[in-house]
């Protein structure tokens, strides 16, 4: 597909961005040195390297994205319904396919690497800024010495490190893992949550998500779930059969949640939901909800309720204030609850 292609489908996402507020994240990456690359190989070896990225790129994303070329040895990817974070993910993946993937040519073995830049669409921001995000944050990753990625906050480029795509990656397992347990259910889903499971990173991105808050002047809440009681319930009844019912609460919480809001853990079978414009008593609602979904989830398949009963907290978000400060109000609304009796 070529840049018209890439026009159309930015202004489709960017439709339903405004419109439903699904999410997405383009990714742009360049060719590193390839002018060194056609002048030390040919021309002809310059066109193969091209055509094997072309083929490469779209075998490590999902089908509902699309590659494009967006001029000379650039290349745009758009990721419909990813944010910040898998996008990161995904660029690093893209980035260590490409470095690890051979050019052949008249018996030879070449090599190229990349430089990506990465940016989630935000609210009030056109496709052309978008694309200039992310572009920016190409020529950041040369800046630095090429072969790297970073991502766009909306007022800086920062280094997409490894460790935070790693994370990520490990979050999108728990999802593959929900996701197999929703088809054995039998419902209609295809796609889990993604779930963060590095307190650090999530701890990151709800700083930036308020500090975009504060830009939007719009409302951010945090709710904190957990349950009180599950370390108790563990010693009785063991790991395995404790780790289900983490999975069992998490699929209820990911079940009820939009696609422009976060699930992060932050510790056994404690979980902040980020939940972006949402005041305190749109918030309240949606704690009441999630309760009882778990709640019910617990007690039709794991029949552990009256032992596990959750607890749930709500943190505002009201400038200025810091992530941990807002993870710390939430804290101390919970009341810890006696753990269960034993039998």
């Amino acid at each position: 597909p070529n840049r018209r292609t890439f026009d159309a489908r930015l202004a489709e996402c960017l439709a339903e961005f405004e419109s439903s507020h699904k999410p997405f994240s383009l990714v742009m990456l360049d060719v590193d040195f390839f002018k060194q690359f056609n002048d030390a190989h040919g021309h002809v070896a310059g066109d193969e390297a091209l055509r094997t990225l072309a083929r490469t790129l779209p075998q490590h994303i999902k089908r509902s994205d699309v590659v494009c070329r967006f001029g000379g040895e650039e290349f745009a990817i758009v990721l419909r319904g990813a944010r910040v974070l898998e996008a990161q993910a995904a660029a690093n993946r893209l980035r260590a396919a490409v470095e690890a993937m051979p050019i052949d040519i008249e018996g030879h073995s070449l090599r190229i690497t990349i430089s990506l830049g990465v940016a989630e669409a935000m609210p009030g921001e056109d496709a052309r800024r978008i694309v200039s995000w992310a572009d920016e944050c190409v020529y950041a990753s040369k800046r630095v010495g090429r072969n790297c990625t970073h991502w766009h906050n909306g007022t800086d480029c920062v280094f997409a490190s490894e460790r935070r795509a790693k994370a990520f990656d490990r979050g999108r397992s728990v999802a593959q893992r929900l996701s197999r347990l929703w088809r054995h259910r039998g419902e209609d889903r295809l796609e889990a949550l993604p779930i963060i499971t590095d307190p650090a990173v999530l701890v990151t991105l709800l700083q930036r998500r308020i500090a975009e808050a504060a830009r939007s002047d719009e409302p951010l809440s945090v709710l904190l779930f957990t349950l009180p009681a599950f370390e108790a319930l563990k010693q009785r009844i063991g790991e395995g059969e404790a780790g289900r019912i983490e999975s069992q609460m998490v699929s209820a919480l990911a079940d009820a949640v939009r696609d422009m809001d976060y699930i992060g853990r932050l510790s056994e079978a404690e979980y902040a939901i980020l939940l972006p414009r949402c005041t305190e008593s749109a918030a309240r609602i949606v704690a009441q909800r999630l309760t009882a979904l778990v709640k019910s989830a617990l007690g039709s398949e794991t029949g552990w309720t009256k032992d596990v009963e959750p607890a749930v907290a709500i943190a505002p978000v009201v400038h200025p204030i810091t992530a941990e400060q807002v993870l710390e109000a939430a804290r101390k609304q919970l009341v810890p609850q006696a753990a269960p009796a034993a039998t």
